[in-house]
């Protein structure tokens, strides 16, 4: 396999038809544990083992508060001048 082989192109589709590239990532940084270094798909992961464990009940209503400013803040900075 030569290096060519581990590169992926990630192109956009134009309205006209044609392709842009718009970035090259490498196999191997594209992994199946990409979800790991997501905060909020961990957030809700944990919220959701936690659902069904009774000795956790008190501990659900604390992490849906910080599951909503970790929301806030994403929304925040994809609208960085919403609200101005």
């Amino acid at each position: 396999m030569s290096d060519s082989d581990d590169i992926k192109a990630v192109v956009r589709l134009n309205a006209d038809g044609s392709m842009t590239r718009v970035e090259r990532v490498s196999s191997s940084q594209s992994s199946d544990d990409d979800w790991q270094k997501d905060p909020m798909t961990l957030l809700l992961m944990a919220y959701r083992e936690m659902l069904n464990k009774p000795d956790c009940s008190p501990l659900l209503d604390p992490l849906m508060d910080v599951i909503r400013q970790k929301e806030r803040m994403m929304v925040q900075r994809n609208k960085p001048m919403e609200g101005y």
